[in-house]
Order: structure tokens, then sequence, then C-alpha cells
């Protein structure tokens, strides 16, 4: 493909400039907001590992805290920074570069572009970068408590410590809204003055990284290109569009990115720019899905015609799922899937493995990834009219052909690497922001956080037939 080609420089794939002071600064206070909560829910209810991970709390709020101080840099110099591997097929490691705005030197810059600049009066701050600059010191303010809270828990007698946990989460809580209304706020200044308010501009950035890295990928896919079609534009920046546009079902789009990549290495004159390798994986991957995806919009028209495909709600800690079930392709694995629901197996069961940039993994009445119904049914994702898997697919989990029996996966993205071996028999509907809410757990890990659970599975649809499992014998 010759856009990657174009993208592939001599020292390797996924060099990337270094990021600068600015970037730095705001990259430590999202961090650490981010890690406070995430070790806050995977020690809930473990008052001892609570206690360990003390250290990693303060350290990251003193992180966060010490960054604000620091005084944004005009421009730094760049270096080198390869972009890391992906470690296991099935992980989609996250880009590990800190993003950096990039601007084009004047002297670099043609003379009919700098009339033209000259001409046009650069656009002005007002009421919505007024506003974003608020709710920004507001957040900064709030930053400053949890640190102050976390130094009292530290030093607090033991019959102190509730009131100031209580105190802790309930500041933690409105962190987390305000950050929704911050990323808002910074998106309205930022198409207000475009380029205009530094903190508008990297706080974007992050919002758009951490968007894609929670696999909300139509919000990272939307931030990303209004920052590149606004001219802000590096590696870090192209790789996060086009990871997103690609998990969205966005292929046409993330091809078109890479096309900006391109032309940007061009017009740019940096030899060494390239957005990661996930991100060029993924593009050349959308040349081809692309095409499926036609095709699936094509069956998904006529099955809205026909409207009579079975739906299913799973009701869990994060809110409702409604997936519907594709009957005409996997008629077995379908039927089997209803009989559990309608029996309530999956009532109070866990998303025992959940990994992010992937899917969503349940369904074993033993929460380890060992556990099924008791019986085997077969595959069916060897028949030639196999649903593939795109974002929103439920599939079956197995350990090998026609080994599945009750276990299932949610993909946050499309998984090109499973068409054909595992059973895609369904797809959400409804609840795809809930589903990329559900806790992240590696099962494996000494410290994996309390699952989410499925509270209800209840069928709200079915064909009127008896739906019963085709056993393996």
């Amino acid at each position: 493909m010759n856009c990657l080609n174009e993208l592939w420089n001599e020292n390797g794939p996924g060099q990337t400039p270094a990021a600068n002071d600015s970037h730095v600064r705001y990259v430590l206070i999202s961090c650490g907001f981010a890690c406070i909560r995430s070790v806050h829910e995977e020690t809930r209810g473990y008052p001892m590992l609570r206690k360990l991970k003390q250290s990693m709390w303060l350290g990251s709020m003193i992180l966060a805290l010490t960054a604000l101080r620091w005084l944004p840099s005009a421009h730094a110099d760049e270096a080198e920074a390869p972009i890391a591997p992906p470690t296991a097929a099935e992980k989609a490691a996250e880009d590990k570069v800190t993003p950096a705005v990039e601007t084009k030197p004047a002297a670099e810059m043609p003379a009919q572009e700098e009339e033209a600049q000259e001409a046009k009066p650069a656009p002005k701050p007002g009421e919505k970068s007024a506003a974003f600059v608020k709710k920004f010191s507001e957040w900064k303010t709030l930053l400053a408590k949890l640190r102050g809270l976390q130094e009292e828990y530290r030093l607090a007698d033991e019959d102190e410590l509730v009131a100031i946990h209580k105190e802790y989460d309930e500041t933690l809580d409105q962190g987390e809204k305000m950050m929704v209304e911050i990323k808002k706020s910074a998106v309205a200044a930022f198409e207000e003055a475009p380029g205009v308010n530094n903190d508008a501009v990297n706080f974007m950035i992050l919002s758009g990284h951490d968007a894609q890295k929670k696999d909300k990928n139509n919000e990272a896919y939307k931030i990303g290109r209004t920052l590149i079609d606004h001219g802000i534009e590096n590696g870090p920046i192209y790789s996060m569009t086009i990871r997103s546009a690609f998990g969205a079902d966005r292929f046409d789009e993330a091809v078109e990115v890479l096309e900006k990549a391109v032309e940007y290495k061009k017009t740019s004159g940096d030899e060494k720019f390239a957005p990661s390798e996930e991100a060029l994986g993924e593009a050349q991957a959308a040349t081809v899905y692309r095409d499926y995806w036609k095709k699936e919009q094509e069956i998904r028209a006529l099955e809205a015609e026909a409207d009579d495909l079975p739906r299913v709600r799973l009701t869990t800690d994060k809110g409702e799922i409604v997936i519907e079930l594709f009957e005409n392709e996997a008629p077995q694995t379908v039927a089997n899937f209803i009989s559990l629901v309608k029996k309530g197996f999956y009532d109070g069961l866990s998303f025992h493995r959940v990994l992010e940039n992937f899917m969503a993994q349940g369904g074993d009445p033993k929460g380890d990834g060992t556990g099924g119904p008791g019986y085997n049914i077969f595959c069916e994702c060897y028949k030639p009219n196999f649903r593939r898997h795109f974002s929103g697919t439920l599939s079956m989990a197995h350990a090998g052909r026609d080994t599945g029996g009750s276990q299932f996966f949610l993909t946050f993205r499309p998984t090109p690497g499973l068409d054909g071996k595992h059973t895609a028999f369904g797809r959400v509907i409804e609840g795809m922001d809930v589903l990329t809410d559900i806790q992240r757990r590696d099962p494996e890990a000494l410290d994996a956080a309390t699952p989410d659970k499925i509270i209800k599975a209840e069928v709200i649809r079915d064909r009127g037939h008896d739906y019963k499992p085709t056993m393996v014998q």
C-alpha cells in the first residue's frame, strides 16, 4: 500500500516527535487523576490492599499538582520516540508517546501562505474561551483539594478515616462529572478560536487519547478530526484519529486520515513523521474491511426490513445493553444463548475478562474463564455466510473448535483476527456506551479489579419457536 510505504521511514515505523513541556504537564495532570480512580476502583472492598497502595495514590497526586505549577513551553526540541509494538495479537497497545502540538516554522512557510495569513486576522477568544478558562481553573482547584484529602488520609487517626474517605469519593465523583463539562468546553473554545488557547488544545488532545483508550471511539475520532482539520497535526494525533476511526467502524474515514497523514509528511518536510504501527496496521485493514462493512450494512438493512430477529437485554452494573441475535447465520448458537437466558443462567454472572481496545468477556459461572453450562455446542463460524466482528459484535468464546458453551464476548472495536474463528451471533443495537463503561479487568493480574456483573438477562423478542441447544456428543 503506497500510503503505508510513504510513512515507513528509514528508522522504522512509528517514529514520532517527543512531547514538549506543555504536553508533559497535562499528561501528568490527566494521568494523576486517572491513576487515582483506577487504584480506587481496583482496591474497593479491600482495605489492606488499599493501604498498601496509599503511596501510589499520593505519588499520582503529587505528580499532577506539581505539573500544574509548570509553565508551558512555546517550542521544544524534537527527539525520536519509537512506539513499542503490541505484546499480544489480541491486545492493541495504546500509543505511548505524549502528543506535542506542532507549528510550521515561518521560514518554511510559502510566501503565498504568509500573505494569506497576514490578510486574514487571527481569531480572537470570546465567551466560549472565557468559559473554558473558568472551568479549567475550577478543575485545578479540585485536584488541589484531592491532594489535600490524600495528605489528610495518610496522617489521620483511625476514627477519622471514614469521613475523609467519604469526602474523597464525593470529590472524585465531582471531578469525573466536571471532566465531561471541560471536554465540551475545550472543544467549543477551540472551534471559536482554533489554536489560540493552548490549554484548550492540549485538553482536547488528552481527551481524545483518553477516549480512544477507553474505547469511546466516536468521541475520539471527532476530536482528532477537528484538530487535524484545523492544522494541529503530529504522529500521535494521527494515530489516535486513525485507530478511533477504525474502532468506530469508520473505515473510509480511517483511510482518508491516513492519506492526510501522507500529505502532511510531504508538506511538513518531517521525514521521521509517522503514525504508530498499530494505526498503520488498522489503516491497512480498513482498506479491506470497508468492503466487508458495505456488505454488512446491506445485511442489516434486510434484517431491519424483516424486523424479526431475536433480541436480548442485559441489565448490568453499568446500565442496559440490547443485543440483536443473528439467527439466520448462527441458529444453533442463538438457540443455545436464548435457552440459557430463559433459564436465568446468566443472571448474576460477571464480566470476568475485559481488555481495553479489545472486548468484554462473560458467561462463566465459575468467574475464572474455565466454567460453562456442562456441555459444548458446535461452532458456526466455518459456514460460508459467517458474520464478521465489527464494533459491538456478540461472539462465542471457546478453547478450540466446538468447545463453546456459555461464555461469550462483546467487542469494543472490529477484530479481523477473529473472523472465521469465533462464531459472531449478534450485535449491540442499544447501549454501546454502557458496554464501553464496563470495568476493565485482567483476571490474571494479582490485583484484578472487582468485575461488573450481569444483574439480569432477558429475552425481549424471539421468533416464537422452541430454542434448544444442539450439543456436541
